[in-house]
């Protein structure tokens, strides 16, 4: 063995033993003290960026089931908030049924519409003032931001958008409508003298009962509509007109219905008359109802002379990149024209309407002839081919009877229109005759009178496929002449008048709307709507210098102002149309967003619909008739649908934010095991590493002295020991 003293390497490998061996017993040291196995880059540095990836994983499912939960919060206040709207609703339905039983007074059902508004305010306060954070959350900002550039057109809310951007709406006439008319009963003098606008109420047989005269104090009906109502009040001193100028004040100015009227019409003989009054929208959203005390109500007497007819029109929406889509629709509120928005409008094109004048008629495309065999005597009838009204054939019957000759004449044969069918009656003045007679060699098809023995009267069913409709022509009071008039400055003849008894007097409806139209041109289109003659301009609202404007003109002559007046209800004037043909929508999306994962993308939408009175078409609701409450329980049926199908929704939201929460905390489960294998430290490894190290750092430091003490060997060769 060689000695050194330079260089001793048996201590410096003890000592680079030892240092390992201490440098082993400080990792395990630490690693049972903090308990992980990577406590640095350097300990595994695949290791720690596979940890690192996988702790941002884990906190960011951690932080996406809080999410989930926050989103739970938000969607169980705006259910719960529709719970009671729903709730609210099912009242409106109870009242609803209760003010269509006529067991009701009209007080009463003004109580229940007292009710009705006041539900109708906190159906409204709950869609505004529902809120999670400040934000509101039935309003329709969770499902879209909407404006637009028109107050006749609005856009509602009703789930999600595909897209956010800009839309040009336009709209155009395919069909007028006609707006509600409610007339008043007969008004007549109490006197039996004659009546006028200027006629005092006091002065009314109406208003007079069993008690004495009904308004020696003023007493209130109130007129409700258009989610409104306003009161007129009525008293003795008042005049028809004055009492027609209450009503139309209260229909605009009280309902907003602008455009209505309300005129005393005084009948031809001028002992008598009517009060009109016409909503100013048309269609079933400009209906009005009367209601308040039930007496006064009574004797005003007011019915629906002429039901309301939605107006059809054709919507279009287009995008800044040509893209467009057209809809027709005969409701204010259009669907499908953008994914999860509705488009609500009030404007309406200019129109002028009449009242009525539409009959019953038959196509005759032969003559029809039956004879009458009455005993002694018999009497041939014919009604020539034509097109003949109801009223004319029986004219035509009877005309012939009167002219049949001393025979005949007089002798009781007589018909009449029965149920929308023809009648001969034989009611003979002759005390012996029992009132049988013969029908025989009958070519009446058409008519329905067939060969056969009767007694009284003989019932003639009109064939079904031979019944028209249209224009009686008949004008007995005076000469043949021609019904004419000029729309827009448009010459119109609209037929000539027949005086004769026995001439084909009908003019169809077709026919007189295709000669109209044809001469109308692109300015207006006339229907009959309602049994209603209509003139409505194509364009609709009322924009600047390319205004709706319709003008009804007719001649000086007073007979034709009668038969215009008198049988369809047409005067001559000007009608304007109301709110915008075109509208500039911006739709910008608003649904709530959930992280519901650890990623960007992990998303999940979420849209709540407009909840207001206006997006669940309660804004209109009105209970003050029997009537208008059958209508209103579709409405409030809608409504109630709507909210349900909404709550569902938000139940299904619910639920999926739940599964959401259950598979963030399994994965971040999974996740955190898998990240503790690769992070944490083996705690029972280390301890056998700990109890390994601590021997060999004892044994290396002994080890370490004993290699330090060998070198003085040389000593004692060099003799100094």
């Amino acid at each position: 063995m060689s000695l050194r003293i330079n260089q001793n390497s048996m201590a410096e490998s003890s000592s680079l033993h030892l240092n390992r061996t201490r440098a082993r017993l400080e990792t395990s040291i630490s690693r049972l003290s903090s308990g992980l196995r990577i406590l640095n880059a350097g300990d595994d540095a695949a290791g720690l960026a596979i940890s690192e990836t996988m702790r941002r994983q884990i906190r960011g499912l951690d932080r996406a089931g809080l999410n989930a939960q926050d989103g739970i919060s938000m969607v169980q206040t705006a259910e719960g908030a529709l719970g009671e709207t729903q709730s609210i609703i099912q009242r409106m339905r109870e009242l609803a049924l209760a003010s269509a039983n006529d067991t009701l007074t009209g007080d009463d059902r003004m109580e229940i519409q007292n009710e009705v508004d006041e539900l109708k305010k906190q159906i409204e306060s709950i869609s505004n003032s529902t809120e999670f954070n400040t934000k509101r959350l039935l309003n329709g900002n969770r499902a879209a931001l909407t404006s637009s550039g028109s107050e006749s057109v609005k856009a509602i809310a009703r789930g999600a958008v595909s897209e956010s951007g800009s839309y040009t709406i336009s709209l155009a006439t395919m069909s007028g409508g006609v707006a509600q008319l409610q007339q008043s009963a007969l008004f007549s003098a109490k006197d039996g003298g004659s009546v006028s606008g200027a006629t005092k109420l006091n002065e009314i047989s109406a208003f007079y009962n069993e008690s004495g005269f009904m308004l020696d104090s003023s007493r209130n009906i109130y007129l409700t509509g258009n989610g409104k109502s306003a009161a007129v009040s009525v008293n003795g001193s008042m005049t028809l007109n004055d009492l027609a100028s209450s009503f139309q004040n209260a229909l605009v100015s009280g309902l907003g219905l602008t455009g209505s009227s309300a005129s005393f019409m005084a009948g031809s003989d001028g002992k008598s008359g009517v009060m009109n009054l016409i909503s100013g929208l048309r269609g079933q959203y400009g209906n009005f109802g009367i209601a308040g005390n039930q007496t006064i109500a009574d004797a005003l007497g007011f019915t629906v002379a002429r039901q309301s007819v939605n107006s059809q029109v054709s919507v279009n929406i287009s995008d800044s990149y040509g893209n467009s889509k057209n809809v027709v629709t005969s409701e204010n509120v259009v669907s499908g024209l953008l994914e999860g928005i509705d488009v609500k409008f009030t404007s309406q094109a200019a129109q002028i309407s009449g009242v009525g004048g539409i009959v019953d008629g038959v196509k005759l495309d032969a003559n029809q002839n039956f004879t009458l065999d009455l005993g002694d005597d018999e009497l041939t009838i014919t009604v020539a081919a034509g097109d003949w009204s109801l009223e004319g054939i029986v004219r035509s019957i009877n005309g012939q009877a009167e002219d049949a000759g001393s025979a005949i004449k007089g002798k009781g044969v007589s018909a009449t229109a029965v149920d929308g069918n023809l009648r001969i009656s034989y009611n003979p003045t002759d005390p012996g005759a029992d009132g049988t007679f013969t029908v025989k060699s009958s070519n009446a098809a058409k008519l329905g009178i067939v060969d056969n023995n009767y007694t009284g009267f003989a019932d003639g069913n009109i064939d079904a496929e031979s019944r028209v409709r249209g224009v009686s022509k008949y004008n007995a009071d005076a000469d043949s002449f021609a019904v004419k008039f000029a729309v827009d400055g448009m010459a119109i003849t609209a037929y000539q008048t027949v005086s004769a008894a026995t001439a084909a007097d009908l003019k169809t409806v077709s026919e007189l709307t295709s000669e109209i139209n044809a001469k109308l041109g692109s300015s207006a289109k006339f229907e009959v709507i309602n049994d209603a003659l209509t003139f409505t301009d194509y364009q609709i609202g009322n924009n600047g210098t390319s205004n709706s404007v319709l003008t009804l003109t007719m001649t000086a002559s007073s007979t034709l102002a009668a038969e215009l007046k008198d049988k369809f209800g047409l005067e001559a004037g000007t009608a304007y149309g109301s709110g915008d043909s075109t509208a500039n929508l911006k739709i910008a999306d608003s649904a709530s967003r959930f992280q519901l994962g650890a990623g960007s993308g992990d998303m999940m939408r979420l849209a709540i619909g407009d909840m207001s009175l206006s997006g669940l078409g309660l804004d209109n609701l009105d209970l003050t008739t029997a009537e208008n409450s059958q209508k209103a329980l579709d409405s409030i049926d809608k409504a109630l649908a709507r909210v349900s199908s909404e709550r569902a929704r938000m139940g299904s939201y619910m639920n999926r934010l739940g599964y959401s929460i259950n598979v963030a905390q399994n994965t971040s489960f999974n996740l955190s095991a898998a990240e503790s294998r690769i992070r944490d430290a083996d705690m029972a490894a280390e301890v056998i590493n700990l109890a390994k190290y601590q021997l060999l750092n004892e044994a290396g430091s002994s080890v370490f002295n004993q290699a330090n003490i060998i070198p003085k060997s040389i000593m004692k060769l060099l003799g100094s020991e």
